[in-house]
């Protein structure tokens, strides 16, 4: 169930260009999460003239509540719940767990 990201940046797949993400970023993810499952460092998402950044923060258990943004890379997806400060990205294939990555202030 890895992600394996690409080391540079990586456009996904959707509904527009808006969404990127980069395999590196010097406030990345915990190394225990990027190790065992190759994800993102750090999720991008265009929105005007600003560019919102999320990091992950860790494993939770997947929620009906959240809804599916339409982007995809492979069989991962990016979910969002309500209030947009936090983003989901899980696999099809075992949407039972998710990685968290909340919008970030990183210097």
């Amino acid at each position: 169930m890895a992600f394996n990201h690409p080391a540079d940046r990586l456009q996904w797949d959707g509904p527009d260009d808006r969404v990127s993400s980069q395999g590196s970023h010097h406030c990345g993810p915990p190394p225990d999460l990027k190790q065992a499952f190759g994800i993102p460092a750090v999720i991008l998402i265009q929105q005007g003239t600003f560019t919102g950044g999320y990091l992950a923060f860790g494993l939770v258990p997947g929620e009906a509540a959240w809804r599916w943004t339409g982007y995809y890379y492979g069989q991962w997806q990016l979910w969002q719940a309500g209030n947009g400060g936090i983003v989901y990205v899980l696999n099809s294939g075992d949407p039972a767990v998710a990685i968290e990555y909340r919008a970030y202030g990183c210097d």
